[in-house]
């Protein structure tokens, strides 16, 4: 009868200690998930076209104007002075507004930028912004600038989700 107690004190004993094994291994996996989740990757890896703006630049003045885009206006024979501000116009500046993970580096992401003539449909600049390195700001935008000639051809820009119209015209 003592062996049968001993082996069952044996088998209770091993029972225990199983179960606080198991106990262990839960929480120490639980522990572990929990660091992992909670570190964050070394690299991030989204950076988005938030907005575009058009900035004409005033030949008389050397001044440039507010976001053209903004009213979706018709802009009639802006070489001649027709425009906006009064002043003649042959050379525009595409704003393009970056939103990525303020102070960290982004890798192998790229977005293009496409100037299509609306009508044509002829591709009149496309620029690849390849993400290497993107440094922000601590707010997570950074800003990128193309200078475009001609102000005639009613034109589209897109980006990453973002299009939009430039509606010049050189028409009589």
């Amino acid at each position: 009868m003592e062996a049968c107690r001993f082996i069952d004190d044996v088998y209770i004993y091993n029972k225990e200690e199983t179960m606080k094994s198991r106990l262990l291994n839960a929480s120490l996996s639980s522990i572990l998930l929990l660091a992992v989740s909670s570190i964050q990757p070394l690299y991030a890896t989204s950076v988005v076209a938030e907005s575009i703006e058009v900035l004409l630049l005033n030949a008389y003045s050397g001044t440039i104007s507010d976001d053209i885009i903004k009213e979706d206006m018709f802009l009639l024979n802006l070489p001649m002075g027709d425009g906006p501000t009064g002043e003649p116009v042959s050379q525009f500046l595409v704003k393009v507004k970056f939103k990525g993970p303020a102070g960290e580096v982004v890798r192998g992401e790229s977005l293009t930028l496409n100037v299509m003539a609306q009508e044509s449909g002829e591709v009149k600049l496309s620029r690849e912004y390849d993400f290497f390195d993107f440094y922000a700001s601590s707010e997570g935008t950074s800003y990128e600038f193309v200078l475009l000639n001609g102000a005639c051809d009613s034109l589209q820009l897109s980006i990453g989700q973002l299009t939009k119209n430039i509606n010049f015209n050189c028409g009589e």
